[in-house]
């Protein structure tokens, strides 16, 4: 049995659904109602870039960035579109650079911190993208 994807019913997006986006980014997930729902994929060239979770077409729970290599770069949570909770940032070469503490996307401390080129500035307005 084959998996339909990119079904439209009643005018809204239903069921697995793949889209390329403006940069040739592929994302995979699932729609219910025409809202984004569940773990959704993003890959360009066949590299997983992203994994964001959504709830009713917002970002809720766990979100993860790769690097190339396939290691992780930064892990976050979000709540309704903002990032809220502990954010983990690594490098290229899975060292453990920071964590921080966010609170509805300001940053509220910094709880772990490694002098490195590739780390996060300790910036107050600092926010993290995916």
């Amino acid at each position: 049995m084959t998996t339909k994807t990119n079904q439209i019913v009643l005018n809204k997006k239903q069921g697995l659904w793949t889209e390329t986006l403006s940069d040739d980014t592929v994302a995979i997930g699932n729609f219910l109602e025409g809202n984004k729902q569940g773990d959704w994929v993003f890959y360009k060239d066949s590299i997983c870039l992203k994994k964001i979770r959504y709830t009713d077409n917002k970002m809720n729970g766990i979100a993860q960035a790769f690097f190339p290599n396939g290691n992780l770069r930064l892990q976050m949570h979000y709540e309704n579109d903002r990032i809220n909770g502990l954010v983990y940032f690594y490098s290229e070469e899975n060292i453990h650079l920071a964590t921080y503490t966010y609170l509805y996307d300001k940053l509220s401390e910094v709880n772990f911190y490694l002098a490195h080129p590739d780390g996060p500035p300790k910036n107050k307005t600092f926010l993290p993208k995916l």
